[in-house]
């Protein structure tokens, strides 16, 4: 049996861990900014560190969002 076909019945075998809560955040974040805004994977990732950071300093999704754009180098124009 191939060794991917081995991992794969074994991972479905047992539920998967736990996701933590600012691992799901940061992946929305990303996802947004690589799947939405189709950015390429390390812009999108700037685009995730950027909006988490401006919501721990107490921004709202929107002024999330624009701290996202502005640290992934997008800028409006």
């Amino acid at each position: 049996m191939n060794t991917a076909v081995q991992w794969a019945t074994l991972a479905m075998a047992s539920p998967p861990g736990l996701v933590g809560q600012s691992r799901q955040i940061y992946c929305a974040w990303f996802s947004l900014g690589n799947i939405d805004l189709k950015l390429p994977t390390a812009q999108a990732h700037a685009f995730a560190n950027g909006a988490i950071q401006a919501l721990e300093s107490g921004a709202d999704s929107m002024g999330a969002h624009q701290a996202g754009l502005l640290a992934a180098g997008i800028t409006g124009g």
